[in-house]
């Protein structure tokens, strides 16, 4: 069973006034910084495409400014 599958499984065992603090909760955890954009997903999948075509860009010719 995944994480997900036992999360769900037991929230969906407690009172809904539980539910509702667990959900703020988990709201507090999540930054919108976070979520994929489609965009995002787009990049990493073609950073994926670019690494196993062995297009690689060196440590040092990144500017981390």
């Amino acid at each position: 069973m995944s994480v997900m599958q036992q999360i769900s499984s037991l929230v969906e065992q407690l009172p809904e006034k539980n539910q509702i603090l667990v959900l703020e909760l988990v709201k507090t955890m999540v930054s919108p910084y976070d979520v994929l954009s489609g965009e995002d997903e787009d990049d990493i999948m073609q950073a994926r495409v670019d690494y196993e075509a062995g297009e690689l860009t060196s440590h040092a010719a990144i500017n981390w400014d």
